[in-house]
């Protein structure tokens, strides 16, 4: 009789596993993966991700509407759902929607500047990079060619016999000597935009600022700046810091000392001067800072372009 019941507890626990195995295994959803970011595309343009995000700017989605976002390699968990291919992500306090579609993400209105983010699966076909076009360099415009002083038979000491003359059948092309192209050297002129968002405390400033910014030397102390103004007679600093050049003018190296820095009415501490280091990203200077000053929160977007290049 024992044996019975031994068999008997057998077969029901057998029977049990098969069932909690066969009912406990999920699908696991086709979206599911690694989402790297590609790129940011701003007022038309397009450039890499990581313009506006040094470290990188993933997205990690799990089965179950989990996952996980990482931006400059700092991660924080996310929730997200799809319905019609729209997306929608919440991490944080960011709630950011969009369109997933095939292999790809797009993160409409990012963080309130009016950019979008593109992210493609890891493991998947992923298109070249469509680079915005670089800004014209000075050398690209052309420069009238002064007429050259043909000299007159009056200013020419005529012989008995004037000599033969041999006349091109067009006329000779005059060579004329290209200006340097644009660098960030003292003496140049910028122009572009300050975007900001995220906004929290007393932070007064627009969501867009037109601005000029210039490379020059202070004649008190020899050393080069580089300052952005904003308003009409540029009479609002904006930005201010001693820089250092370098000899090929595609970077310059910013120097922070004590309150002889500032963004906005925010003195630049030294040890952020490596975030205002300034190079060419096809033939602009872009920005990303995260604002703080008094219990005033906000993120600062600038792009500036050579002048006279700004559509």
């Amino acid at each position: 009789m024992q044996r019975k019941y031994l068999v008997l507890l057998l077969v029901i626990v057998l029977f049990l596993s098969a069932c909690s195995g066969s009912g406990g295994v999920k699908e696991e959803s086709p979206n599911a993966g690694m989402w790297k970011g590609h790129s940011i595309s701003i007022w038309g343009l397009e450039e890499p991700i990581e313009s506006y995000y040094p470290g990188g700017f993933n997205i990690e989605l799990y089965t179950g509407g989990r996952g996980s976002v990482t931006i400059n390699e700092t991660s924080e968990d996310a929730i997200w759902t799809l319905k019609d291919g729209y997306f929608t992500l919440k991490w944080d306090n960011q709630k950011i929607s969009g369109m997933l579609e095939g292999n790809k993400i797009v993160l409409e209105e990012l963080q309130g500047t009016g950019s979008n983010a593109i992210f493609y699966k890891e493991g998947t076909q992923v298109p070249e990079l469509v680079q915005a076009p670089e800004a014209p360099s000075v050398s690209s415009v052309e420069t009238p060619v002064e007429p050259v002083e043909v000299q007159t038979p009056a200013s020419v000491e005529t012989p008995e016999e004037p000599p033969e003359v041999e006349t091109p059948e067009e006329p000779q092309e005059v060579e004329t000597p290209l200006p340097e192209e644009v660098t960030l050297s003292p003496g140049t002129w910028w122009e572009g935009f300050i975007l900001t968002s995220d906004r929290t405390g007393s932070f007064e400033y627009p969501d867009q600022t037109k601005v000029v910014a210039f490379i020059g030397v202070d004649t008190s102390t020899n050393r080069p700046f580089f300052e952005i103004y904003a308003g009409e007679k540029r009479d609002d600093v904006v930005v201010s810091m001693y820089i250092e050049t370098t000899e090929t003018g595609d970077t310059f190296k910013a120097v922070i000392g004590e309150k002889d820095a500032w963004i906005f009415d925010h003195y630049i501490e030294p040890e952020e001067a490596e975030l205002f280091d300034g190079s060419l990203l096809n033939g602009t200077i872009n920005y990303v800072y995260q604002y703080q000053e008094e219990g005033a929160t906000a993120q600062i977007i600038i792009w500036l372009t050579p002048q006279g290049t700004l559509e």
